[in-house]
């Protein structure tokens, strides 16, 4: 798990480095303890840990003991050196709490988020991946290209950073790989925001262990401690403060509600080495839709264009009567007398796929259809994980991440309510190390998604 690692030098009082030194480190909020020793340059690097607060004691014989208090955040390398004093291991030992430490470990520019700023800044529809816009050098990006990944119906990952395409973006949960496979575009895992620890957005010198040139963020879920914690949420929107669409003779409808908590404590009683964390987040949203489209007048739909003409001058010209320019280079062609396309030039399938078309009910020749009309949607996620105390470290079970979203999307305009074009939503979660089961039919659309963090 990339979350952070402590280390350090130990020094007498003459700057030489001691060998054999026992550090420990343990984890205030959940008793996690470990120890370790210095080497004979004076060194002790411990292995990744989970953030949150922790303890070092330092203790050598012939030395008076120190302590040192300390906050690791995710994906930090704290560099926390020691100076000892002769004197007795008997004496009282004195806490002394480290402020902010200089990150000396690597050059990488970030910005951490925690969970506070996570749940209070501003988020549209509370999707993890929107945080990375209160980050330096960050702007929206569109894609170039269509059919953009399935999982991005979830939630858009499309932001660039100090100029860098967005599908060089990496994404990790608790420094696992989160990107989806599928051109690049979005993420595997879309966490709960109030299952969110902490959040850490690098924009420059990421390590070369991440591979891509991007922006890194790191999500580190919380985990249970030994107090037994837990929230309940609700978040609701309607339309009653919003104004009418410019275009709609009403105000559309909105509905939102997003629900949810999160639990996590020992297990076992506040001794335990065992811990849990589990997390719900729902979603049940009605909006209504305001469209206005161009589609063909009556005329047209019977081959009759001469509407054209008298509008914008515009002629349509026969392309079987398509032959050399006999006065010059290039190719010409006959334009359809008044403008009219003959009925027996119509195929079979053009004229299915007119009957398709809603007729026009604004005048004139483009913008002429004004619909109304409604999208439902209805998330359940969750996650679960457990953390237990090993002899010879901390083991966690991977957070298990499900989910599942149906969606009853608005018509298009081309396709009003009872006369839609055929439907194939694109929905859904695919990539490695994931579980994925997908049904949909063309009025709704509904995607379990399983994955492992």
């Amino acid at each position: 798990m990339d979350t952070g690692v402590i280390s350090g030098h130990v020094y007498d009082n003459s700057g030489a480095a001691v060998p054999n030194v026992r550090v420990k480190l343990k984890n205030l909020a959940s008793n996690y303890s470990l120890e370790l020793a210095t080497n004979n340059a004076g060194l002790y690097v411990s292995p990744a840990l989970p953030t949150g607060p922790y303890r070092i004691d330092v203790e050598l014989t012939g030395f008076q003991p120190q302590a040192r208090q300390l906050t690791l955040n995710l994906s930090e390398r704290l560099a926390i050196d020691f100076s000892l004093v002769v004197g007795s291991l008997n004496e009282s030992v004195t806490v002394e709490a480290v402020g902010p430490v200089l990150q000396t470990e690597d050059s990488t520019i970030s910005m951490l988020r925690s969970d506070r700023e996570i749940r209070e800044l501003p988020n549209n529809g509370r999707l993890f991946s929107e945080i990375i816009r209160y980050s330096p050098g960050v702007v929206p990006a569109h894609a170039q290209r269509a059919n953009l990944a399935i999982s991005n119906v979830r939630g858009s990952t499309t932001n660039a950073v100090n100029g860098v395409d967005f599908q060089d973006n990496n994404f990790l949960v608790d420094g696992i790989q989160n990107n989806e496979n599928h051109q690049g575009y979005g993420v595997m895992v879309f966490p709960e925001i109030e299952a969110i620890e902490q959040y850490r957005v690098a924009t420059s010198v990421p390590d070369a262990r991440f591979g891509r040139p991007g922006a890194t963020v790191n999500v580190a879920y919380k985990s249970g401690s030994n107090q037994l914690h837990g929230v309940l949420f609700e978040f609701l929107r309607n339309d009653k403060l919003d104004a009418r669409n410019f275009f709609a003779a009403s105000k559309s409808p909105l509905r939102k509600n997003q629900f949810g908590g999160t639990l996590g404590g020992p297990i076992g009683g506040k001794e335990a080495r065992t811990f849990f964390f589990i997390s719900y987040e729902g979603q049940r949203a009605t909006q209504g839709v305001t469209s206005l489209a161009t589609v063909p007048t009556p005329l047209m739909r019977t081959g009759d264009f001469s509407e054209l003409i008298a509008a914008r001058g515009t002629r349509i010209h026969d392309p079987l009567t398509t032959r050399a320019n006999p006065n010059g280079a290039g190719l010409i062609r006959d334009p359809f007398a008044n403008n009219v396309i003959p009925a027996n030039r119509f195929s079979v399938p053009g004229r299915n796929l007119l009957n398709y078309y809603p007729t026009p009910k604004q005048v004139g020749l483009a913008a002429n259809l004004l619909t109304g009309d409604s999208s439902t949607v209805s998330t359940n996620q969750g996650t679960a994980k457990i953390d237990r105390e090993l002899g010879g470290g901390l083991a966690r079970i991977p957070a298990l991440h499900a989910g599942q979203r149906r969606l009853s999307p608005a018509s298009e305009p081309i396709g009003t309510s009872g006369n839609a074009l055929p439907q194939h939503p694109s929905t859904g979660n695919s990539g490695s190390g994931q579980l994925h089961a997908h049904h949909q039919s063309p009025d709704s659309e509904s995607s379990p998604h399983w994955g492992l963090a």
